[in-house]
């Protein structure tokens, strides 16, 4: 094949098309050998890792913004009640949704 060297390759072939023939041209088709894209990914130690990591960090981010609504509410509540301290609601979202309608229900009813 005149010294043509395609390293990686499993098959190199040369055609000479009739056309080229007499021009002097060689086409070369170069055949690699097929690479799975994502076969073995599973299979690797990387990937159970990086999956757990991952996980880890969508239930952090979700615990995050739980914390921080929680808070929201219960500033809102401190606000509403004018209490300078933070009042001893808990933790429960719906709850402190709850407690701030009631509070806010009762200041409007109050004020009409």
């Amino acid at each position: 094949m005149d010294g043509l060297v395609v390293h990686g390759a499993v098959e190199v072939m040369s055609t000479m098309d009739a056309a080229a023939k007499g021009l002097g041209y060689r086409l070369y088709v170069i055949k690699e050998e097929v690479a799975p894209l994502a076969g073995s990914i599973v299979r690797s130690s990387f990937f159970p890792v990086t999956m757990a990591v991952m996980a880890v960090m969508l239930l952090g981010a979700a615990a995050g913004l739980y914390v921080s609504a929680c808070r929201q509410y219960r500033r809102r509540i401190a606000e509403l009640t004018g209490q300078r301290q933070k009042p001893l609601a808990g933790w429960r979202l719906w709850r402190l949704k709850e407690t701030a309608r009631e509070i806010e229900y009762e200041l409007t009813g109050e004020s009409a």
